[in-house]
């Protein structure tokens, strides 16, 4: 390569960033004149609300009783001699339980 290539591409590379950083710049500028306009244009705006929205309540609402829970509350001793049943049966295991055995 000559000594006049190497120049050229000097030059070339040079104003190829040149013209790389002239963007980049017009870019950011652009950016931060619509960004600041925005921001403008949002702090004006936060002047008419107040600084806090008032909480809302929910609506209070009486607690249904659960049997379920209230049953489960019983102590097991208590359920075995009250004759509380604590498993369920399915309706035939219910009729085998007390069909009478057959005879012989």
């Amino acid at each position: 390569m000559e000594l006049d290539e190497l120049k050229k591409m000097k030059e070339t590379l040079h104003s190829a960033v040149q013209d790389v950083s002239k963007s980049i710049q017009t870019n950011v500028s652009e950016f931060e004149k619509s960004w600041q306009e925005v921001t403008d244009v949002a702090t004006q705006g936060v002047g008419a609300y107040p600084a806090s929205l008032p909480e809302v309540m929910p609506a209070y609402h009486h607690p249904k009783k659960n049997w379920r829970l209230k049953q489960g509350a019983l102590p097991t001793w208590y359920k075995a001699r009250a004759g509380v049943r604590t498993r369920a049966l399915s309706g035939a295991a219910r009729v085998a339980r007390f069909r009478p055995s057959k005879l012989n």
